[in-house]
């Protein structure tokens, strides 16, 4: 292999590790292909799921998809502004480096891929649930519905985790030595 193929594997690489779009967006392609596969297998729930399985009507069903869609657009907006809002401060503070830093992070990467993935998941279920009229029979997916209840939980979970995890990479101990760390393996 010649230096010029090696050198531009190295740059791809290095450019997808340092963005912040390219794990998130698998993630997000990800919940697309879960929200599509539980919309079409949606199995005949058994007795002992029933309590737990979503079973509301179709008007049911898009009003807590519609909730959940407008909440995380809301709050996917909030995360990202404050997260720009501390990186912002932090790298003025530091080092223009702590950013490149923080995007190269996949723990900062893999909450906000749930967070979008949540939304887009939503809104594709929201898209498939049809209510009956004329000629038409209604579909509620029950467990797609369930499924966006669950993701909402991870969410919130991640959301938990992601503050705490912003925190503290924030610190300068743990800025100087991730910059240290980079350096050397530049070196």
């Amino acid at each position: 292999m010649s230096n010029t193929v090696v050198l531009a594997g190295f740059r791809i690489r290095e450019r997808v590790r340092g963005s912040l779009w390219f794990l998130p967006g698998l993630i997000v392609g990800a919940a697309a292909g879960l929200a599509l596969l539980l919309i079409a297998a949606e199995p005949e729930v058994s007795s002992f799921w029933e309590p737990v399985v979503f079973g509301g009507d179709a008007q049911g069903a898009r009003d807590v998809l519609s909730t959940i869609a407008g909440s995380m657009v809301t709050f996917v907006g909030t995360v990202f502004s404050i997260t720009v809002i501390v990186l912002q401060l932090a790298s003025t503070q530091f080092s223009p480096r702590a950013l490149r830093t923080f995007l190269r992070d996949r723990r900062s990467q893999v909450p906000l891929g749930v967070f979008l993935g949540t939304l887009v998941y939503c809104l594709m279920v929201l898209w498939s649930v049809r209510s009956s009229g004329t000629g038409v029979e209604e579909f509620v997916p029950r467990m797609a519905m369930t499924g966006a209840a669950v993701l909402v939980l991870v969410s919130l979970v991640l959301f938990v985790y992601y503050i705490d995890h912003v925190a503290q990479s924030i610190r300068v101990a743990t800025v100087v030595r991730r910059i240290g760390a980079e350096t050397l393996e530049v070196l």
